[in-house]
């Protein structure tokens, strides 16, 4: 099967019926066409986007793919045989999509501006807030520094302050810094059909 609208049920299918399948998969890391054969275990509906948890023999582990960066499904005759059961919440460590790794403690203050607005969602289970006397809180949360919450600080923009860990604090700043390099004057040609 071709193109990624109808993969679903076909996923859902195979991982029902416990069938190996091969697939053609976009990978971002490699920026390439790679062919996977897998053991699917799971479909996950994550912040929009569709996600098949797998077994990679190959790789002798468990990777999260993209549904829509499949391009060919193809659902072989073979069965396999789960090699463990899954967590209930693969990704129960981070802010997205991204499993495993050390969780670390990451702490941030947020501006009195949005204060209210960080305190009235449950961004992860690990949240924990300390009022400041300015109006301010600091978050605390047990996560994984990964793209997921790298992503998510910057979108805060000077509404977030970084506290620790350090190696989170330094990136912070060195993205910062590559960042407004962007608008100083002799930086890069801005595209002529923007407008």
């Amino acid at each position: 099967v071709m193109g990624w609208p109808g993969l679903g049920p076909l996923l859902l299918e195979a991982i029902l019926a416990q069938r190996v399948i091969s697939m053609q998969y976009h990978s971002l890391e490699s920026r390439r066409q790679k062919l996977y054969t897998v053991h699917p275990s799971r479909l996950i509906h994550v912040q929009g986007g569709l996600y098949l948890i797998a077994f990679v023999p190959a790789y002798a582990e468990v990777r999260t793919f993209a549904v829509e960066r499949i391009s060919i499904v193809s659902v072989q005759e073979t069965t396999f045989e789960p090699i463990a059961e899954l967590d209930t919440d693969p990704f129960k460590n981070s802010l997205g999509v991204h499993r495993g790794g050390l969780t670390r403690k990451v702490q941030l203050r947020f501006h009195p501006q949005i204060t209210p607005l960080v305190k009235e969602r449950t961004w992860h289970a690990s949240q924990q807030f300390k009022d400041r006397t300015d109006g301010s809180t600091v978050m605390t949360l047990d996560v994984t520094d990964d793209y997921a919450l790298r992503n998510w600080i910057l979108g805060f923009g000077r509404f977030v302050k970084v506290l620790a860990p350090a190696q989170l604090v330094k990136w912070t700043e060195d993205e910062l810094d590559a960042a407004r390099q962007q608008y100083e004057s002799g930086g890069v040609a801005v595209d002529s059909d923007v407008q």
